[in-house]
């Protein structure tokens, strides 16, 4: 019971520790007053022209769909292999490294991140290819996994079966952002309390590990009769 009982305060920390991220997030987006405001289709464009992944040097480089980004997070997970690896057939966008990839399939999973190296992406993945130079490149990755974003992606993507968000809307969407400074010191903080999330969620799955170690040999003690001595 007692183990139960702490496993359960595990899991219940576990949510406070991302909720305390999410607040940041709302934070930083309600208190906006004075930030310029422009259309993303204004200040973007996506890479366009499919490539044949079957073909060379593309069948050797990384594929990356929706499932290889983390929900909420703006990272890359380690999930995500080679394009003659994953057997696809299919035309593929080749995006640069450090390109911006959005998850468009289901955006309340608000799927947003920064690739470090050269790859190919799926039709349901938008690839950023250029952003003006007033916007720093991680901020408008935030933007789109903010709650503002998500809130207008929802609410036009929900009408389909499929949630979708269509290039169109994308590029209608209206983002807000301050002068590039303040962007990057906003950019640094969010980095910053992420990996104090990831690494307190980190020392929360070694001790659940640890309790889910120890109950067998509570167990064992117990039919032994050892816990009575």
């Amino acid at each position: 019971a007692k183990i139960e009982e702490a496993r359960n305060l595990r899991r219940l920390l576990e949510k406070e520790t991302v909720a305390i991220f999410q607040a940041a997030m709302n934070e930083i987006w309600e208190e906006t007053a004075g930030w310029t405001k422009a259309k993303i289709g204004k200040i973007t464009s996506l890479v366009s022209g499919q490539v044949d992944p079957t073909q060379e040097p593309y069948a050797s480089l990384p594929h990356i769909n929706g499932a290889a980004i983390e929900s909420g997070t703006g990272r890359l997970l380690k999930n995500f292999r080679l394009a003659k690896e994953d057997g696809i057939t299919s035309g593929k966008y080749h995006f640069k490294a450090n390109a911006l990839l959005y998850s468009k399939i289901r955006p309340y999973l608000r799927k947003a991140v920064i690739v470090p190296f050269e790859g190919l992406c799926s039709a349901d993945v938008y690839a950023f290819e250029t952003i003006d130079t007033e916007i720093e490149p991680s901020f408008l990755r935030y933007t789109l996994i903010s709650p503002p974003f998500t809130t207008y992606a929802n609410t036009l993507s929900g009408r389909t079966r499929i949630p979708k968000l269509n290039q169109k809307q994308l590029f209608a969407y209206e983002m807000v952002y301050p002068d590039r400074a303040e962007q990057c010191q906003i950019v640094a903080y969010l980095d910053s309390l992420q990996d104090k999330v990831d690494k307190s969620k980190q020392l929360q799955e070694q001790s659940t590990a640890e309790l889910d170690a120890l109950l067998p040999s509570i167990l064992d003690k117990a039919l032994k009769g050892e816990l009575l001595n």
